[in-house]
């Protein structure tokens, strides 16, 4: 049995033989009234519904159309709005960052007040070197700006360190946590003291050693150590750290405790240097016994074994 293939039409061809159905509709109408009615009545059965898919196809094609249209505008519009997000959210990250940085100037500058006894200069940290037991930082104010060896350096949290070399536009900080620092600390009430000493092992883990406290001081855990009136080279009152794991020494002569650095040495970013320490510290001080003096003043420069005594005779802070 034959197959017979599908006719296919184009639009174009099914229009046409439309039109010749309805022009040869319209004549036989034309010549023949009674004929003409029947003629129109099967011409319409056919004609009608078929128009009426046409219409609904188009329709459908037209609805299409205006969702791709729509679907294409949505798109672009979402693009537009998301680059606007993208350029308000880099606006936002900017202005937290200059508020950030406006937090750090103002607390410096409540800090410059505080130490308003003392000349000191502002500074930024333009490098950290931070490894191979180099800690230091480089700072963009040298000679020029009256910065010399020697002298303290603080941030808004309290004691970074002491200038160790200076150029004409920049110098040099050894940081309180390199094992060259050793710092005579007190607690500001009391006047008791310390040894703070720096060690970068010891810092890895969060902390720094507390050495040299006496049986009969009043250094206890939570308590904030600053730096010595009796100090050999640190200006007064700077804020070092909080004492924690006080405990007794074998020897039972003295304590020992651990330190948390008041500094966060990693996100240091402006400085003071204290020029000039000649000026009265931030906080009240009664001179202890010239004996007391003497001895807190050597074990801030020296350590109690001979084998460290080299190393930190020339380095010792």
């Amino acid at each position: 049995m034959k197959k017979f293939g599908r006719i296919n039409l184009s639009a174009r061809a099914m229009l046409g033989l439309l039109t010749l159905v309805c022009a040869a509709s319209l004549i036989v109408s034309y010549f023949s009234s009674g004929a003409g009615v029947s003629i129109r009545t099967a011409v319409g059965a056919v004609v009608v519904p078929f128009q009426t898919g046409v219409n609904q196809v188009g329709r459908a094609l037209s609805g299409v159309s205006r969702e791709r249209r729509t679907v294409r505008e949505l798109t672009a519009e979402n693009v537009a709005l998301q680059a606007q997000i993208d350029a308000l959210q880099e606006r936002l990250d900017l202005v937290g960052t200059d508020l950030a940085e406006l937090d750090r100037l103002r607390k410096l500058t409540g800090i410059r007040d505080y130490y308003s006894g003392y000349e000191t200069v502002g500074a930024s940290v333009i490098s950290t070197g931070f490894a191979n037991f180099d800690y230091t930082v480089m700072i963009d104010k040298g000679e020029a700006d009256g910065i010399r060896t020697g002298q303290t350096v603080l941030n808004e949290d309290g004691l970074v360190g002491l200038v160790v070399s200076v150029a004409k536009n920049f110098a040099v900080v050894r940081t309180l946590i390199d094992h060259e620092t050793n710092v005579s600390a007190m607690r500001p009430d009391t006047l008791d003291t310390c040894i703070v000493e720096g060690d970068e092992n010891a810092y890895r883990q969060g902390y720094l050693p507390v050495t040299f406290i006496d049986n009969d001081s009043t250094i206890e855990n939570g308590i904030q150590l600053v730096t010595s009136h009796i100090s050999a080279r640190f200006a007064c009152g700077i804020p070092i750290g909080t004492v924690t794991d006080l405990r007794q020494n074998a020897d039972k002569l003295s304590y020992s405790a651990r330190l948390i650095p008041a500094v966060d040495f990693a996100h240091l970013k402006n400085v003071l240097v204290v020029l000039s320490a000649d000026g009265e510290p931030p906080i009240p001080i009664e001179r202890e016994t010239e004996a007391g003096s003497e001895a807190e003043t050597a074990a801030e420069t020296e350590t109690p074994s001979a084998a460290e005594g080299e190393a930190q005779e020339g380095g010792a802070e």
